[in-house]
C-alpha cells in the first residue's frame, strides 16, 4: 500500500523538476509520486517519462493539456492512490531525513482504524541570498507527536499560516470536502489548504523541517510585479474561499451559532481565509510600497471573526476608506 502521494505539478520546468523528484524518491516505494506535465513545451514531458521508467515503482508520469496549477493538482488528486496525499512545487524540493519520519508517522495512522485526517509539519522559506533562512513551526500551537481535535490546538501567531507547504491530508477527505481548484489560475494553494480544514476532526503535529519553499526565481508567481499583474486572480480565489466553505453551516453542523466552532475551529479557519501569507523575514526590506516582496497588493481588513457575521456586503473598492478598518477586541486578518 502507498501511505503518501505526492503531486508534482510542472509546466516548462525541466530545469529543476529533477532535483524535486529526487528528494522524494528516498521514501521508498510507500510513496508515490504523480509528475503532472502540464502541457510543457520544453523538455518536462521527456524528463518525467524518462523518470517513471527508471523509477516503475515509484513514479508515474501524466501528461494533460495545459490546465494550469490548480488543474494539475485535481488530477493528482483523482490518481492518487495513497492514504495521504501532499503537493510538492517543482522548483521547491524536501528534506529526505523529515520525509523519513513522516513516513513513519503515517505508517503508524495507517494501522489505525480511524487514521488522522491532517498532518502538518514545517516548511522553510528557502530565499536565494539569504544566509538564515526562515522557518515556520508550530509548536507554539498545536502540541507536538500526539493526535488531537480542534480543542487541543492552541492561538496561532501571525505568520505562522497554515500554507499548503505544511499539509498533508488524508486523500479521501480531500476528496469528501467539496474542494475544486479552478484551471488557469494562480495563487489557488489558498484554496488546497483553506478548504478541507472545514473537515478535519482530528489532526497531528510532526515538528520536522520538511518542505523547502524556494524563493528566487525571476518568473515566480509570488514575487511583487507579478502579483500586481495578476490581482483578479487573486480575488477570484478570495471569492472562491469563501464560496466553497459555508462557514455558517460548519457552525451548524457543530450545534454551535453563532460561530462558536469547535476548539480554535472558528478562529483558524478564518484567519486561513486570506491567501498569500509571506511574512517579512527578520532584517529583509521592504518595497518601496512599504510591503515586502511577495506581500499581497491590497490592503488588509482586520476583524474578529465573528463581527464578519455583521457586514451584509464584502467592502467597497479597493483603495477607498473602508477597505481598511480596525476593529476593537481580538482581531484577525483577512484578505478581502
Amino acid at each position: 500500500m502507498k501511505l503518501l502521494s505526492v503531486a508534482v505539478p510542472c509546466y516548462n520546468s525541466q530545469d529543476y523538476m529533477r532535483h524535486c523528484v529526487e528528494t522524494l524518491l528516498t521514501g521508498g516505494e510507500e510513496i508515490e509520486i504523480l509528475i503532472v506535465d502540464d502541457g510543457s513545451k520544453d523538455g518536462t514531458a521527456a524528463i518525467a517519462d524518462e523518470l517513471a521508467q527508471a523509477h516503475p515503482a515509484a513514479v508515474r508520469a501524466i501528461h494533460q493539456e495545459n490546465a494550469g496549477h490548480g488543474g494539475a493538482v485535481m488530477t493528482g488528486i483523482r490518481n492518487a492512490v495513497g492514504l495521504y496525499f501532499k503537493v510538492v512545487d517543482s522548483d521547491d524540493w524536501v528534506d529526505t531525513d523529515a520525509l523519513a519520519r513522516i513516513l513513519s508517522v503515517l505508517r503508524d495512522f495507517s494501522r489505525m482504524e480511524k487514521p488522522v485526517d491532517l498532518l502538518v509539519s514545517n516548511y522553510i522559506y528557502d530565499k536565494v541570498g539569504v544566509t538564515h533562512k526562515k522557518v515556520i513551526r508550530y509548536g507554539s500551537a498545536l502540541p507536538r507527536d500526539r493526535v488531537l481535535g480542534w480543542d487541543g490546538a492552541g492561538r496561532f501567531r501571525k505568520g505562522q499560516y497554515l500554507l499548503m507547504h505544511a499539509l498533508i491530508y488524508r486523500t479521501e477527505l480531500l476528496r469528501q470536502s467539496g474542494l475544486e481548484l479552478p484551471k488557469h489560475t494562480f495563487y489557488v494553494d489558498n484554496l488546497f489548504a483553506y478548504v478541507p480544514l472545514a473537515s478535519v476532526e482530528t489532526m497531528y503535529y510532526l515538528d520536522v523541517d520538511l518542505y523547502h519553499y524556494y524563493i528566487g526565481r525571476e518568473d515566480q508567481s509570488v514575487q511583487e510585479q507579478t502579483m500586481i499583474r495578476r490581482i483578479d486572480q487573486q480575488l477570484r480565489v478570495n471569492r472562491l474561499m469563501l464560496e466553497q466553505v459555508d462557514l455558517r453551516q460548519v457552525a451548524e453542523a457543530a450545534g454551535s451559532l453563532p460561530l462558536q466552532l469547535p476548539g480554535d475551529r472558528h478562529r483558524h479557519l478564518y484567519r486561513h481565509a486570506h491567501p498569500l501569507q509571506h511574512p517579512r523575514a527578520p532584517g529583509e526590506k521592504t518595497s518601496a510600497l512599504g510591503r515586502h516582496p511577495g506581500a499581497p497588493p491590497l490592503g488588509l481588513w482586520e476583524a474578529p471573526p465573528r463581527a464578519l457575521w455583521h457586514l451584509p456586503e464584502p467592502p467597497g473598492t479597493p483603495g477607498t476608506a473602508d477597505r481598511y478598518r480596525r476593529l476593537p477586541d481580538q482581531s484577525e486578518n483577512f484578505w478581502l
